[in-house]
């Protein structure tokens, strides 16, 4: 708790750790997955936790966390997009669903008329699964 209320990442003797606040995860289940998926990014990006590097490893790790609980592409194939339909579809917190949908305005906007590969590939394994 005097690390972060919400949760946090450790690595302690190569073994890597995500503990999360499961009180608060009663409250609040979409917090609580926006924080998971945040802790599971500093791991996947290879995050040291140097003091030196923690605003980047922050801003990246809240990036992945955002992508990762709602991608664009995914996003882009909803009937009705709206944050509303983000927020029940993703089962995000409101101003989560909010950044989200504000995140695909962009996407929209600065993005190409095309999915890249990865996206294509990350809307084929979601198809498969439906």
């Amino acid at each position: 708790m005097r690390i972060s209320p919400d949760g946090f990442f450790l690595e302690r003797a190569n073994e890597e750790r995500i503990y999360f606040n499961d009180k608060k995860a009663n409250e609040n289940f979409a917090r609580m997955n926006m924080t998971i998926l945040h802790e599971i990014a500093h791991d996947v990006l290879g995050h040291t936790g140097r003091e030196e590097y923690a605003d980047i490893e922050e801003a990246e790790a809240g990036f992945f966390g955002k992508y990762a609980a709602a991608p664009p592409p995914l996003v882009h194939r909803l009937p009705i997009v709206s944050p509303y339909t983000i927020q029940n579809i993703f089962c995000l917190s409101e101003d989560a669903a909010f950044n989200a949908y504000n995140y695909y305005q962009k996407w929209l906007h600065y993005g190409k008329s095309y999915y890249l590969p990865y996206e294509e590939r990350l809307i084929r394994l979601f198809s498969a699964s439906t």
